[in-house]
């Protein structure tokens, strides 16, 4: 072993040594919170998300209360023709042409995801951006854009509106996660805190007590003088 470095120190040993350095514990924590809290409140613009649903009917189905595979497989890619219709210049760009301001369809499709589930005829169209009612808006008309357009894109008609997007005056932001970004900090924080209290003991080659003194030389300690400095002082002032 080398000078003190790699000394073992039980768990109690350890306590006493974060215990003495308290205040660097509680410093990093506590610092990286609030940068994380100030960071979040006060620079870090708020991101909206709002979603438009919509129902795919089933045409011309046979009455029956299970479907074969070919049925599965076949509604599985019409689902996906529908994603990837959505997704299409001929649904965003007269979306895009209502904002005008140099808007063009891909700046539509970058804000725009569309999500199925398993098992589901229902389709969500999501739309995140920084302002609350632009999100709204657009979900809503890439909505009515596929419903309008899609009997003549493919001669079908068998999507309808589930629920529009809704305007809310006090909406939730999904960005940032002012609670989690805090506890991140504080997290951080505490590793940082932790881990340098360690170094700082391991690198510490003072010699304090005798247990110091035996992990270095490796001779039992045959005895000890007891300080007297505290007598001489009486002493002297005697």
């Amino acid at each position: 072993m080398e000078d003190g470095l790699m000394r073992l120190m039980s768990a109690k040993d350890w306590l006493q040594v974060f215990k003495k350095r308290w205040r660097l514990l509680l410093l990093f924590p506590l610092l990286f919170a609030a940068i994380a809290a100030y960071l979040s409140y006060y620079v870090t613009s708020p991101i909206y998300t709002n979603t438009c649903t919509l129902l795919v009917n089933e045409q011309n189905r046979p009455n029956s209360s299970t479907l074969s595979v070919e049925e599965v497989t076949l509604y599985e890619k019409l689902m996906g023709t529908y994603k990837d219709v959505i997704m299409s210049n001929r649904i965003l760009h007269p979306v895009a042409e209502a904002y005008g301001n140099g808007i063009t369809p891909g700046n539509i499709g970058q804000i725009v995801k569309v999500s199925t589930k398993v098992n589901s005829q229902v389709i969500s169209i999501s739309v995140t951006h920084a302002n609350h009612k632009i999100a709204t808006d657009i979900a809503n008309k890439v909505a009515d854009q596929f419903k309008n357009n899609l009997p003549s894109i493919m001669t079908v008609n068998n999507v309808q509106i589930l629920d529009y997007a809704a305007y809310q005056d006090h909406p939730v932001p999904v960005k940032p996660n002012k609670k989690l970004n805090i506890a991140l900090g504080l997290f951080l924080g505490v590793g940082l805190s932790a881990s340098i209290i360690v170094m700082l003991q391991l690198f510490d080659t003072r010699i304090r007590n005798e247990n110091d003194l035996y992990d270095i030389l490796h001779y039992p300690l045959l005895g000890s003088v007891p300080s007297f400095e505290h007598a001489k002082r009486k002493t002297f002032y005697h």
